[in-house]
């Protein structure tokens, strides 16, 4: 009976099913049937068009390829100067090297040959060329923003701006026991440091970056770093950090493979070798030893960091080459990216209110104290990330870099990498460090049994020359990290020449007249520590001004005072080692006019000190004590001068000039000012480049020049600087140093044009 009414309701319920008005009928588990598809309806008719709306605003100007364009921009770069044909020339060498053909050619002029004379010295002038005396040639290497090897990605390393000092290790120097003149002459490993960008607009709300920043900017946006214009201010807040980070990448260092042409002498960039960039963002890491550094320092994304341990190396300016294969790197001027720690100075005179609102730290009455945290600097603390700010007392050293390792391998990482890895020596303490360099026999290697001993200097108006002696003595069967641990521990000490005339920081005090080396002036290496037992230079005439020093009778106990010589106490040696000009101000250490290069001559022992010049009045009168701010003449040395240090017994030093700077509105052939970088040759030759006689000399651009020290030339050109080298316009000519067998110089053209019309390099 239920078969025959569900067979009768079956039709009811598949009509409801159709028409929507149940889901499903029920009864057994058989499933229901699908409803049928219905038919899609009509479309409607188009609606009437809407009005139009009003005019958007004009988008702003898109860049053209021509403003992006950096082809024809001067940029610094990496220069070798090699030997060529000297067939043709009136000499005949018995080795075939620069410095033989040079002194070939002074000989004859000094015999009065003029055939000579048509080839030595090169003529002066304003060019936008680099240029050489006949039989030298030259190549441009590698130029800022160059790729270090075959990857031109943004990311991929690139050779770095404003380069400086070089350090070339030929291949296979190894086998000789020194890094000096020894492998190969035709290929090697280079070091070039970065050391800033010029200009002095960076981007802000109301200012485009310009001149070299303005290059770099041009630059990132073609890479697709930044999408803000680079020719116009009020750029995004984060095209303004990421600009900041970029920028610390310029710095530092570049480390790279080059090779030598056997056909034309040209030397290139290998590119497919394992090239490395350090720089000044936290992909660099280095360990701070012998210094204890105010807190744990951070990584570029607010990470802390080991111990002791710092991200990056800034303000990269000359440097030095270790015998054992590392390279100083000095770090200069750091005082313009994160702030001063020594800000009791007004240029070299000392102005620190006593009052309490004053934020000098180095106030008598008290201890001195130091702001680490970093200030708001033009360069790297501008920007709205926190994390890219760093501690002042995280810069300034001389920074040993480890080339070849990567370039986050800090000093004792990890204990199966025992002394390798980068660090910054802070048993050196910190300073506006030049350069570096070291005590060596006249083999060019460290002397057996005895300390090591690195000097270097302090550039600045003012600025003094230090010796750093190992507390104990280095031994031939050293290896590297057991040298290299020798600069962890020692004795610091600074010159006082005591015989050079503080009126001008020139001549001699007693004659005003230049010492020479039949005439020298003495002076003393003082301990400065606060334990030391020398005796301050200026401790008689502060007791004899009634200061209520009479208890004083130690270096030691000078710094320390609250009061002595108008500046605050010193109480620890970390104190001391923070700020070295200060300290050796207080103390009554005799000033100089910007010591710019130490280089140790191995070949006569004796220490060559290039003093570029001092146009301001001293910060001590004669007998070492302070001077009110804002008096005193000027010291007026426009044009530097070239000293030697001869060591002595005890502590006790000689000294006399070398070369005296010179120039005029018409310069004559032999003018030159401003001596910067030295140079050493493998036969104790004496080079130098020039920073600043553009401005002294008629325009004439900066150049390398080589200094006649021969004896039997005393009547004629002895003392003379020959120029052999000139670079383009208004370039600094920085870091030469020679291949093992002397026939190429390499040097580096440093911000070409710098403000004025330049397209350098050629390309």
């Amino acid at each position: 009976m239920m078969t025959n009414i569900r067979k009768k309701l079956m039709p009811l319920c598949i009509f409801l099913i159709s028409a929507g008005l149940c889901v499903a009928c029920s009864g057994d588990d058989d499933a229901g049937l699908p409803p049928p598809t219905g038919r899609d309806g009509v479309d409607g008719e188009d609606g009437s068009d809407g009005e139009d709306g009003s005019d958007g605003e004009d988008g702003s100007d898109g860049i053209t390829s021509a403003e992006l364009d950096i082809s024809s921009a001067p940029l610094s770069a990496l220069v070798a100067i090699t030997l060529g044909d000297i067939r043709d020339t009136p000499v005949v060498l018995q080795e075939r090297s620069i410095p033989a053909y040079v002194k070939a050619l002074v000989d004859r002029i000094a015999n009065g040959d003029e055939a000579a004379g048509l080839y030595l010295p090169l003529p002066g002038a304003s060019t936008d060329t680099v240029r050489t005396i006949p039989g030298l040639q030259h190549n441009v290497v590698v130029k800022w923003l160059d790729p270090l090897t075959w990857d031109n990605s943004a990311e991929a390393p690139h050779f770095g701006s404003n380069a400086d000092f070089t350090a070339f290790f030929g291949d296979n120097w190894d086998i000789g026991g020194t890094p000096y003149f020894s492998g190969s002459s035709t290929a090697g490993w280079i070091w070039v440091n970065h050391e800033y960008i010029s200009g002095s607009a960076l981007p802000s709300a109301d200012t485009a970056p310009d001149r070299q920043h303005n290059i770099l900017a041009r630059w990132m946006f073609k890479q697709s770093l930044i999408t803000s214009n680079p020719n116009q201010p009020q750029w995004s807040e984060a095209d303004t950090n990421t600009y900041i980070n970029w920028h610390k990448r310029q710095l530092g260092g570049s480390w790279m493979r080059i090779v030598q042409d056997p056909g034309t002498g040209a030397w290139d960039l290998d590119r497919a070798a394992d090239n490395k960039r350090y720089d000044a963002t936290s992909n660099t890491l280095a360990r701070v030893t012998g210094f204890t550094l105010n807190r744990v320092a951070q990584d570029d994304a607010g990470v802390d960091l080991p111990e002791g341990v710092v991200a990056g190396t800034a303000g990269n300016c000359s440097g030095g080459k270790s015998p054992w294969g590392t390279v100083i790197s000095a770090e200069e001027n750091v005082q313009g990216y994160y702030g001063d720690l020594e800000n009791g100075w007004s240029g070299t005179q000392f102005d620190c209110p006593t009052d309490e609102d004053s934020t000098c730290t180095f106030q008598p009455g008290t201890n001195v104290s130091f702001t680490y945290e970093s200030g708001q600097s033009q360069s790297f603390s501008y920007g709205t990330d926190d994390n890219q700010r760093k501690d002042k007392d995280n810069y300034g050293f001389l920074t040993e870099i480890d080339p070849g390792q990567p370039a986050d391998e800090y000093y004792g990482k990890g204990e199966a990498t025992a002394g390798v890895g980068h660090r910054k020596l802070g048993a050196f303490g910190r300073a506006r460090w030049e350069n570096s360099t070291f005590k060596m026999g006249n083999d060019w290697k460290l002397i057996d049994g005895q300390p090591l001993i690195m000097f270097a200097a302090n550039d600045r108006r003012g600025g003094r020359v230090y010796k750093f002696v190992s507390s104990a003595n280095y031994t031939a069967d050293m290896d590297k990290a057991a040298t290299r641990a020798l600069l962890d521990e020692g004795t610091l000490y600074v010159a006082h020449f005591a015989d050079l005339n503080n009126a001008d920081g020139i001549t001699l005090a007693s004659t005003s007249e230049l010492a020479t080396a039949l005439n020298r002036g003495t002076g003393e290496w003082i301990e400065i520590s606060t334990t030391s037992e020398a005796v301050p230079p200026n401790l008689e005439a502060i007791q004899a001004a009634g200061d209520d020093h009479n208890m004083i009778t130690t270096v030691g106990e000078a710094l320390q005072d609250q009061t002595y010589n108008g500046i605050g106490g010193f109480p620890t040696d970390n104190d001391v080692l923070s700020a070295l000009y200060t300290a050796a101000s207080k103390i009554g250490i005799r000033e100089t006019n910007r010591p710019e290069d130490v280089e140790w001559n191995a070949i006569d022992g004796i220490l060559y000190i290039a003093f570029t010049n001092n146009t301001q009045a001293p910060g001590l009168d004669p007998d070492g004590i302070l001077v009110p701010p804002n008096s005193g003449e000027s010291r007026g040395d426009e044009f530097g001068q070239i000293m030697a240090l001869v060591e002595g017994e005890s502590n006790s030093f000689t000294f006399y000039t070398v070369w005296k700077g010179q120039g005029s509105d018409t310069p004559g052939l032999y003018d030159a000012a401003a001596p910067d970088n030295l140079l050493i040759d493998r036969n104790g030759g004496v080079w130098f480049g020039t920073d600043g006689n553009p401005g002294r000399n008629a325009d004439m651009t900066d150049a390398l020049y080589y200094i006649d020290q021969d004896p039997a030339h005393a009547d004629t050109t002895f003392g003379r600087a020959f120029r052999v080298a000139s670079g383009p316009s208004n370039s600094e000519a920085t870091g030469p140093e020679f291949s093992p067998d002397m026939s190429t110089i390499f040097f580096n053209v440093q911000h070409p044009g710098d403000g004025r019309f330049s397209t350098w390099p050629p390309r």
